[in-house]
């Protein structure tokens, strides 16, 4: 308890003094990065008591070390700063060509490619049901976990269509977010609503919720930077408030979901919202106390896991087969997360905590100070939303360098083009 008190503290601290540096921009990236971490030791102290936690100290020196990197990555160089002396910017983004012929077009191109995936993915589901004679709910969370265990395998098709589906719905609530801040076209929404629809609905059936979250964090981030880029001010506290308020419904629509999908020991929504939070540090936590680090054969095997992953894929077989395991501690299951942290220090030790915190701090902040204060093509804006999930969610897992940089990244940029180059 004492371990996580101080933690907590010592993060505190340092998202005070960043929030002071950035001007008290409650969105840049590493006031989201310090949110997140401070909610998920909160969230750790209130499940210490329920699974019986033992907290050691390898584990909060990594997180102090990895915290303070971050901190000077993204201050210490060039911190975020609006730049009041532009005046305006141009945020006249995703102007459809021929709108009546296209409107109609991407309208019958998602309806296909939506019933295409819902339909196999509802019947994968419906095979998991009868093998295992269980309830849909159940079923969701029997797909999930041999999905996990390599025993289903959708065809390259399907899962073309799937990242498509989701690339059109990072297109769809970031001009729902232009719109919204503009004030532009807001009764003209429809064709964004139908395709985040259609999205979420597949991605749920696929017994995954990761991904909403992620584009859910983009339609705010989105909103942040217009608003910026709009007004040349940072969001209100009272705007800010209602965003939270936002947030928390959507927290707990995310916590009610994993009780429908019955995962192991969800069976109240917030305690649901608690364990997400709290599960990559608990990892963490874990692998220090019993030393489980990953031993890394190839150079940062888990760090560069994505490109490793191509090779062996698609170059020549190298055997690689890293797998993050799930753990079980008095009972219960910690899942398979150990924040972004864990394959640092796996792969390079303190180094790496040292450095690649400090590097991902300074492309972000440098990569947000550039979309708000320039004319930028609408593309870097989408990609900052595409990419910020690994910042925002590094208190839960490496989701950056070992999962974006990888064979399915190349297809989304490409997807991205294709949408771009063919719409608008």
């Amino acid at each position: 308890m004492e371990i996580l008190i101080c933690l907590s503290i010592i993060t505190i601290v340092f998202f005070i003094v960043n929030i002071y540096i950035c001007k008290f921009d409650m969105w840049s990236p590493s006031s989201l990065f310090y949110i997140f971490w401070i909610i998920s030791i909160f969230s750790t102290i209130y499940l210490l008591d329920i699974y019986k936690l033992k907290i050691n100290l390898l584990f909060g020196l990594i997180v102090i070390v990895g915290l303070f990197s971050f901190f000077l990555g993204a201050n210490c160089i060039k911190s975020v700063r609006i730049n009041r002396q532009v005046e305006t910017l141009n945020n006249d983004f995703l102007e459809i060509r021929n709108k009546y012929f296209v409107n109609i077009f991407i309208i019958v191109l998602i309806s296909i490619l939506g019933y295409v995936a819902i339909s196999y993915n509802f019947s994968q589901l419906g095979l998991v049901a009868i093998n295992e004679i269980s309830e849909s709910s159940e079923a969701m969370n029997n797909y999930r976990l041999a999905y996990l265990d390599g025993e289903i395998e959708s065809p390259f098709y399907i899962r073309q269509i799937n990242r498509f589906l989701v690339i059109m719905a990072y297109f769809s609530v970031f001009d729902l977010a232009r719109k919204i801040i503009l004030k532009k076209n807001i009764i003209n929404i429809y064709i964004n609503i139908l395709i985040i629809f259609i999205s979420f609905i597949n991605i749920i059936l696929q017994a995954s919720r990761t991904q909403i979250v992620y584009i859910l964090i983009a339609f705010f981030i989105y909103i942040n930077v217009f608003y910026i880029r709009k007004n040349r001010k940072v969001i209100s506290v009272k705007r800010n408030i209602i965003i939270f308020i936002m947030g928390i419904v959507l927290l707990l629509f995310f916590g009610l979901m994993g009780v429908m999908m019955e995962r192991p020991g969800q069976e109240d929504p917030f305690m649901v919202v608690c364990r997400y939070f709290a599960t990559g540090i608990m990892g963490l936590n874990y692998a220090s106390g019993t030393e489980q680090f990953y031993p890394s054969v190839l150079f940062g095997e888990a760090t560069f896991g994505g490109i490793w992953r191509c090779i062996n894929d698609y170059i020549v077989n190298i055997n690689y087969d890293y797998y993050q395991d799930f753990n079980f501690y008095n009972g219960y299951s910690l899942g398979n997360t150990y924040t972004g942290l864990y394959k640092y220090y796996s792969d390079f030790g303190f180094w790496g905590i040292s450095i690649l915190p400090f590097i991902l701090g300074w492309i972000f902040s440098n990569f947000y100070n550039k979309i708000i204060n320039k004319n930028v093509n609408f593309i870097e804006i989408l990609l900052f939303g595409y990419f910020v999930k690994g910042i925002v969610l590094f208190s839960y897992d490496e989701l950056m360098i070992s999962t974006q940089i990888s064979f399915g990244l190349i297809s989304d940029i490409i997807y991205i083009f294709f949408i771009k180059n063919c719409f608008f």
